[in-house]
């Protein structure tokens, strides 16, 4: 069963709620699926490889008639070159970055939204020339630019990105999703059961315009083909 982080409150029951887990093939993501489906919550798992594909994220979202209570985006891939979806996107920046944007815009989830993302961003500032290229941190610091952009974008949702501290970790994936004190802020980096600075190098700041640049590249990115809504 979940328990508390870091001695802080434990995660609520969640009967009744709906929850999408992505990447829940994953080792990370059943766990994930696992935790949520403990408190009580009615959990859509989501493979990994149609997160990556625009179209069948789009087909997803359009099966949902109602809001999802809760959204995991654990779906992570890290292949040993470039690769790209056959919808011609890197595959790292389709599955961290323009997938979850994507199924976040189109569901609205109502409670929270959780993007599991990873250290190495620490690496990364936000580049912004050549979306296409996108290695490991560069996704990973493109997604916590998102989550800040969403955070102040949209109301009534707690929005947060966090980085588990091994691979198999899903206890504090699952606390962000159910605790209180997660539901009390938004656009947030988490790691250990608090909020941690999204910069440690001076170089690797971002600035607001930047963070809108990229929010308004990546819905340029996600935007249906012409002659389709």
């Amino acid at each position: 069963m979940p328990v508390c982080i870091g001695g802080h409150d434990r995660p609520a029951r969640l009967d009744g709620r709906t929850a999408i887990v992505t990447g829940a093939e994953t080792a990370l993501g059943r766990a994930t699926a696992a935790g949520l489906a403990a408190l009580g919550a009615t959990v859509h798992p989501v493979d990994r490889r149609d997160v990556s594909l625009l179209a069948r994220v789009r087909a997803y979202a359009a099966t949902w008639d109602e809001r999802p209570d809760i959204l995991v985006h654990a779906a992570a891939v890290s292949p040993p070159r470039r690769l790209q979806t056959a919808e011609g996107h890197d595959l790292r920046l389709a599955m961290h970055v323009l997938g979850p944007h994507l199924l976040t815009k189109l569901l609205r989830p109502a409670g929270r939204v959780i993007w599991v993302t990873s250290a190495v961003l620490y690496t990364q500032r936000l580049r912004l020339d050549d979306l296409e290229r996108s290695g490991p941190a560069r996704t990973r610091r493109m997604q916590v630019a998102l989550v800040r952009e969403w955070g102040e974008r949209v109301g009534g949702t707690a929005i947060h990105a966090v980085y588990p501290g091994r691979r198999r970790d899903a206890g504090e994936i699952v606390w962000l999703a159910a605790a209180a004190k997660p539901g009390r802020s938004t656009g947030r980096l988490w790691h250990g059961g608090t909020v941690r600075r999204a910069h440690y190098l001076p170089w690797t700041r971002d600035t607001a315009a930047e963070r809108a640049a990229l929010w308004d590249a990546v819905d340029a990115a996600t935007s249906p083909p012409r002659g389709r809504s």
